[in-house]
């Protein structure tokens, strides 16, 4: 069984999803601009901009690329489709940290360089659009070094803005670092552990895993980082 609902309410955008696995979906909306390379240069990245011609009757398969996604997929590159692909959709910028996060792929220097210039714009993203991103990021084996990317391309004080506050704030003597290098020097000593668990947990490892189950790590690791 599936159930259709409303993805966007500023353009025909729609989702089908499978009632009993929620992880299965279908969007379907109507194609941009006049042809099908035009809207596909209207998509976030080029690894995203590939589509196949599908023909009545016709069992070969003709791939349509006017942007290189397959070069980028063959090099694990996450490449914006346009200039303005970020300012249609600033959600953009922390879909490549996921991407590469998730995918071990490499964001390309002109994009990196985008994402920076343009980081004040993840305000205009609705708050659940972000935080499904951030879970995903977080959820990542070692998440620490794409938190500290998004700090320096200035994308985590528009999630974070507390942490601003966090950099520069010493503590007691019995601290060697600042409150935000702090927190990082957690998270990365978390994942460590989380990543080793029979090695710190020996025989109590099942226990761990049965609690992990239950306990998503990604807002474990959250808390820990920002609590």
């Amino acid at each position: 069984l599936w159930s259709l609902l409303k993805k966007k309410t500023d353009e025909p955008c729609y989702r089908l999803i499978n009632r009993d696995n929620h992880e299965i979906t279908i969007d379907f909306m109507e194609m941009r601009g006049n042809n099908i390379n035009e809207d596909l240069k209207c998509r976030d990245f080029t690894i995203n901009a590939i589509a196949i011609e599908l023909i009545p009757g016709n069992s070969a398969v003709t791939i349509i690329d006017p942007l290189g996604g397959q070069n980028d997929l063959e090099k694990r590159l996450i490449r914006l489709c346009s200039n303005h692909a970020i300012k249609d959709d600033p959600l953009r910028m922390l879909r490549a940290i996921r991407f590469s996060a998730e995918l071990g792929f490499t964001i390309e220097n002109d994009t990196e360089v985008s994402i920076a210039q343009q980081a004040s714009l993840l305000n205009e993203s609705a708050p659940e659009r972000i935080m499904s991103e951030m879970i995903r990021i977080f959820a990542v084996p070692h998440c620490t070094s794409y938190i500290l990317k998004m700090d320096q391309r200035s994308l985590l004080d528009v999630v974070f803005p507390e942490i601003r506050s966090m950099k520069g704030c010493t503590q007691s003597s019995y601290h060697h670092q600042d409150v935000w290098n702090h927190s990082m020097s957690v998270l990365e000593n978390c994942e460590h552990i989380l990543n080793n668990l029979k090695k710190y947990f020996g025989d109590q490892n099942p226990l761990i895993l049965n609690y992990q189950k239950k306990k998503e790590n990604s807002a474990f690791k959250n808390s820990l980082s920002f609590p």
